[in-house]
């Protein structure tokens, strides 16, 4: 339309020449934008991404929106409109959302500008003096934007919740509205009066907009409500229907998983909830881990989990849990802080290297923290309590105690005064599995009778495993395999006894 204006003003002496140029300029800008957003910026973001240079990165995205609504402007488009290419250009990569983090402060300023510099150009005199038909036009233009928002909202088959809420939160006059009429005051096309007839129906139905937006949600309930015939009611219903797939298969974020940080136990953490078929996404900040989730198909977010926007993208109010699991002690810091700022439901799950950073991540607003550290030495020693045969609820309990005491055993500083412990049963029996082999002839084809292993050993025969069948019915009758797997029970030292007798070998012949 801006480039068509000139042609409508009859500012030219060649027509023909002149619609051809202006179409070269149209698929020019087009294939540049394309250009640029599929190759270029990506490109260029990529490897600036992987210098970690936070203020490196911002002046890029500055550089390149100022760039581009130049570039428009040579080509005889506005600034503004240059201005709204660079936004296409960078959000269609793969950092736009961090983008976005870093650029909100100009963005509130630039908007501020922005609606007080049209409010600067509506001359209230005229509003006043005019008021009767300026309401009429608004009200014309709402009717007329609510259709169309709400049937193109239809045909993309959303349910009718939101095509409803749609039409009423996107009745008012666009901002690019204004870029044109400027253009339009600037050629003549359109007078000061009528000008100041679309600023009025602009400012009011902007003014108007956060309490339509304020009571869209009764509306569309009061909407919802309205009785439909047979047929509608069954269309809305499918749409709603397909739509609701088209989310499942888009992998809609709720009741996920948050991983923040891919590294080892960030990559553990997303298997398993691969494994158990949870939903989960990651944040991370290594351009060339986040090259390598996009090739597997994993969902992940550039950014910095402790801004707000990288927060609202992945949904965290919806989320179940969130794992921290970077290894900057400041950067886990600020993020638990900030999400304690969108929710106080979700469970945060902070990993640590080290114990004094627990009490702090937990002030913060941490539900659990886990010292690394400790935590291997946790697990090593729950596996010797098991080859101890300790009950798994024991184990359980000890391993809570030492959580619920901030890991204070394995802290020397703490430890030297404690004078606490916790009683164990330590039973003297154990299990021990036994591989047979053929050379063992004191037991091979021996009857479990004939080994009489109670009386003369002390120990019990729980299974047996017979190729690929588990025994656990044992009959005295039964007769010893080479190839059985035995799995004994008794006193260690018992078991040990049947070892030596069990592993004794055929005496080699010797010949004359």
């Amino acid at each position: 339309m801006m480039l068509v204006v000139p042609l409508m003003v009859g500012q030219t002496d060649n027509l023909a020449s002149t619609i051809a140029l202006l179409v070269v300029k149209i698929i020019g800008v087009i294939l540049i934008v394309i250009l640029l957003s599929r190759f270029v910026m990506p490109f260029i973001l990529k490897r600036v991404v992987r210098t970690r240079n936070k203020e490196l990165f911002i002046l890029t995205i500055v550089v390149a929106c100022f760039a581009t609504a130049w570039l428009t402007s040579v080509v005889g488009l506005s600034l503004a409109l240059g201005a709204f290419f660079a936004g296409l250009i960078i959000s269609e990569s793969d950092y736009s959302h961090m983008a976005t983090a870093n650029i909100l402060p100009f963005r509130e300023i630039f908007i501020s500008f922005f609606f007080v510099s049209v409010g600067m150009l509506l001359d209230l005199r005229f509003l006043i003096g005019n008021i009767a038909m300026v309401l009429l036009l608004t009200l014309v233009v709402g009717i007329i934007k609510i259709v169309v928002t709400g049937f193109s909202v239809y045909i993309l088959r959303y349910q009718q919740r939101v095509v409803v809420g749609s039409a009423l939160n996107l009745f008012q006059v666009g901002e690019f509205s204004f870029m044109l009429a400027g253009i339009g005051l600037s050629y003549h096309l359109l007078s000061p009066g009528i000008y100041q007839y679309f600023l009025s129906v602009s400012v009011l139905s902007m003014a108007i907009t956060p309490f339509v937006i304020s009571w869209s949600p009764k509306l569309v309930n009061l909407v919802a409500k309205i009785p439909l015939s047979s047929k509608v009611r069954q269309r809305l219903n499918a749409i709603e229907y397909i739509r609701s797939h088209k989310l499942t298969e888009l992998h809609e974020l709720h009741d996920h998983i948050v991983i923040i940080g891919y590294g080892l136990n960030g990559k553990n953490v997303a298997r398993a909830a691969q494994y158990a078929g949870i939903k989960f996404v990651v944040v991370e900040m290594n351009p060339l881990i986040i090259d390598a989730l996009k090739g597997e198909g994993i969902p992940v977010v550039y950014g910095d989990a402790a801004s707000d926007v990288i927060l609202s993208h992945v949904n965290i109010r919806a989320s179940r849990v969130v794992v921290i699991a970077i290894s900057d002690p400041d950067a886990t810091k600020n993020i638990v802080a900030s999400i304690r700022r969108f929710s106080e439901l979700v469970h945060i799950i902070v990993r640590t290297r080290y114990i004094d950073e627990i009490d702090v991540n937990l002030h913060l607003g941490a539900d659990e923290v886990i010292p690394e550290e400790f935590e291997t030495s946790i697990e090593i020693f729950t596996s010797v309590l098991r080859k101890y045969l300790v009950a798994k609820s024991d184990i359980a309990d000890f391993a809570e105690c030492i959580r619920s005491q901030n890991y204070e055993m394995f802290c020397e500083s703490r430890n030297s005064n404690s004078k606490e412990s916790f009683p164990l049963s330590i039973p003297e029996m154990g299990i021990v599995v036994f591989r047979v082999s053929e050379e063992y002839f004191s037991i091979v084809g021996k009857s479990v009778r004939e080994l009489a292993l109670r009386p003369e050993f002390g120990i019990t025969i729980l299974a047996i495993l017979s190729g690929e069948r588990y025994i656990t019915m044992i009959s005295p009758e039964y007769k010893i395999d080479g190839n059985d797997v035995l799995y004994v029970f008794g006193k260690h030292s018992n078991i040990a006894n049947f070892s030596q007798f069990m592993m004794q070998k055929r005496p080699e012949k010797t010949t004359l």
